[in-house]
Parts: structure tokens; sequence; C-alpha cells
């Protein structure tokens, strides 16, 4: 697995650069923090960490965990989602603290109110206004939803992807939840990423209900310029994207495969 960055602000018209490494592993999330930190998730192989924008990583624990998703609250306080759980560290890494009140902590995100939120597969999302120190389960008046990825924009709306369930919005900071507009609805919701407060992207798969996100053949990226009220302009090129983020020199980072034969994990 390597490390690939974007080296184009806009998306639709990016130009991508792979950074080297780390090599050897197969990446399932990323994060980056306020001091120019890059954070990659692999499976099984722990989590590594860049501070030199890719160039070079070192691997900072959790070795033989397939990490699904991080989050880096702020440069000592990070929470990490695995299978069964998560981690959390409060020391930047030096150590980790178990915690398996969550079942499968897909994705997190937090608020500018300092909200942590977690989506999970098959128990909705969770939400947490103490460090992570209590949850409660804020999507209750759905089913079991599988939340596959959360986001947030600037203005402070909170994005759901519950996969073959469409998309979710909170707009009060997490309590409460309502269904928008999703890019197709015969596709399922694998990632959404808000980069500003009109456009989100939303990376598709072909539906089944039944099998791991991830797993099925995958149909694009798409592109809403309102919000989620319309969707268009489908982004060729990127056939499995998983996770995406932006630094703080405003590039855009994308874990994903650059098309659909490629075997190799890749992040953009």
């Amino acid at each position: 697995f390597s490390v690939i960055i974007m080296i184009s602000n806009c998306v639709i018209q990016a130009q991508w650069v792979q950074t080297n490494g780390p090599f050897g592993v197969f990446a399932k999330s990323l994060a980056n923090d306020s001091s120019g930190g890059l954070y990659v998730g692999t499976n099984e192989q722990g989590l590594y960490k860049s501070t030199d924008g890719g160039n070079s990583w070192i691997n900072i624990g959790l070795v033989g965990n397939s990490v699904n998703s991080i989050l880096v609250y702020s440069n000592d306080i990070i929470f990490v989602g695995i299978d069964w759980g998560f981690y959390q560290t409060s020391d930047g890494g030096k150590n980790w603290l178990k915690n398996i009140s969550i079942n499968s902590a897909r994705s997190f995100c937090s608020t500018k109110q300092g909200t942590i939120l977690v989506g999970t597969a098959g128990q909705n999302i969770f939400r947490s206004i103490d460090k992570g120190k209590t949850w409660q389960n804020v999507a209750t008046d759905f089913g079991k939803y599988n939340i596959t990825s959360l986001t947030i924009d600037p203005s402070g709306n909170i994005y759901a992807a519950a996969y073959s369930d469409g998309i979710l919005i909170s707009t009060d900071d997490g309590i409460s939840w309502n269904h928008i507009r999703a890019p197709d609805n015969n596709l399922t919701i694998v990632y959404i990423f808000a980069s500003d407060n009109e456009h989100l992207f939303a990376f598709t798969e072909e539906p089944n209900p039944n099998a791991p996100p991830g797993t099925m053949k995958p149909i694009g990226l798409f592109l809403s310029t309102d919000s989620g009220s319309s969707w268009s302009s489908r982004i060729d090129g990127v056939a499995n994207l998983t996770q995406m983020t932006i630094n703080r020199n405003g590039d855009f980072l994308a874990t994903g495969t650059l098309n659909s034969a490629s075997s190799s994990h890749l992040i953009y």
C-alpha cells in the first residue's frame, strides 16, 4: 500500500501524486491533524503517522487491528474505530485504551461544540459530549442502519452515509436526523465527504444490503453542489474510494484505487 496526495485543490480536475508509502500495508482509513500530521489506518497493521507530508512513516501502535476509522480530536486525543469497538489515546498514541461499549465503529466526526459522533455497523449513530466518556444512541427512529461514513461541513451540518439506506443529515449538533436525497436510490453509499458548505461527495457501489461495505463493484464518485438537494457530475477514475480529507494546505487526500482493475488500495 502506498499513499498518494492530490496536488490540486479541485477534486474534479485533480492530479494525483503518490507519496512514499507506507508500503506493504492495505490502507482503510485516513485523517490529518492541525499541525500537518497524516494518519493512515490499515488492515491488521495498525496505525501509521507521517509528519512530513507522506515522505516517511512510523507505526504508532494497534498492530493486529483492522482500523476502520480515525478521529484526531486534538493532537493528543485520537479515536480509532475497529471491528469490535474503538481505541482512544490521550497522549498522541503512546498508550491506548480499549472501549467495547460500541460495536464496530465505522466512522467518526467531531463538531465545533466538541461533540463526538461515531457511526456503527448495525447500531446507528452514537453521540458523546464529554470526549468519549459516555455515549447516547441518537438515531433510534431508524432501523439498525449500517453507518459507513460521517462528515461535517463548515456550517455544522452533519451527514451520514447509511449504506443501502441512503443519506442522513443533522442540523442540531447530531441530536436529531433526517433523510436527504441520495445520488441514486439503486446504489449503496459507501462514503460521504463535505468539502465546504455546498460541495458534497458520495462514493457508491452496486446494491447488496447483505454484503459488507467495500466488497461490491464500485460505481463512482458523485458530486452535489447544493448540499445534497441534487447530484450530478459523476467523477470517473477513482474506482473504490473509502476515505477523504483536506489538509491544512487545502490539498484533498483520499484512500482508494485508480481503476476497477487495480488490486492495490491506495491513498490519493
